[in-house]
């Protein structure tokens, strides 16, 4: 990558946001994002016209298939790898938040951001609290994250805080220190941080519903957060050297996962690096 300038870039990853992307890619700038890549996948509506009527700085790359969850995350970490020289400007940070997040949270993605830019941490975490009670599944998830937290010894600073839950930021640093994939399976990038002598944290506390982001139903959520927890038991797995599994006590975690476009995914980033002339 070429020089930092402690520039900031965000990913938005939308499908079928059309009502809500101007108020994410408004988010993003008013954290101070200069440039803003919008990852539409799978839309059957005018997310990427609408977002391309942003204009400045607002970079739109199309998929016609869904690429599945925080798939599209990965694509904007190899986007900002590639630096520069590939699309839009080098950044210090890099904002992840999606494009359904229309609360008017911009203040609050500076806070985010900020321990990033001034190099306290790699990877700043937002601490969310549920707002509105969902049921079980918010419990389920709280578990498989406090499991492994607690195994990367960030239980006592990050409690329950996931980078798969809530907008986060990381810093070049962690960008090249892991694989763009890893930011496809969240929990991952902090098994690989913990290891490399990186830094995690919370950087902000919000309500969940602050995000303004719609409840889904039941059976959504369900399947979200049995997503969340089989990342989890993979993230555990990774740190501990072992072959990478889903299972968290006793039980497997599919949820979305088998849903995720890897293939499509590694074939994009291989693209994007070799257009840039990034190993």
């Amino acid at each position: 990558m070429a020089h930092i300038d402690g520039g900031i870039a965000a990913i938005i990853p939308a499908r079928d946001e059309e009502d809500s992307i101007l108020a994410a890619v408004g988010n993003a700038r008013a954290a101070g994002a200069r440039t803003i890549h919008v990852i539409v996948n799978g839309s059957t509506d005018r997310t990427a016209a609408i977002a391309l009527a942003a204009r400045s700085g607002v970079h739109v790359h199309e998929f016609r298939e869904a690429l599945g969850l925080d798939v599209p995350r990965a694509v904007g970490a190899a986007l900002c790898l590639a630096c520069g020289g590939f699309m839009g400007l080098p950044a210090g940070a890099v904002l992840f938040l999606d494009g359904d997040m229309s609360g008017p949270v911009g203040d609050a993605l500076k806070r985010l951001i900020e321990p990033v830019l001034d190099g306290r941490l790699d990877l700043s975490l937002t601490r969310c609290s549920t707002g509105v009670e969902r049921g079980p599944n918010a419990a389920r998830v709280a578990g498989a994250a406090l499991a492994l937290n607690s195994r990367l010894g960030l239980s006592d600073s990050i409690g329950i805080s996931s980078p798969s839950h809530g907008p986060s930021a990381c810093s070049i640093r962690l960008l090249r220190s892991v694989e763009p994939r890893d930011f496809a399976t969240p929990p991952v990038l902090l098994a690989r941080a913990v290891p490399g002598g990186l830094r995690a944290g919370v950087g902000v506390s919000l309500r969940h519903d602050a995000l303004g982001s719609p409840y889904r139903g039941e059976e959504y959520a369900r399947l979200v957060a049995d997503t969340i927890i089989g990342d989890c038991a993979e993230a555990i797995a990774v740190f501990k050297g072992d072959p990478r599994t889903r299972e968290f006590e006793g039980r497997e975690y599919s949820g979305l996962n088998p849903n995720r476009r890897f293939d499509v995914l590694d074939s994009v980033v291989r693209s994007i690096l070799a257009q840039a002339g990034t190993p």
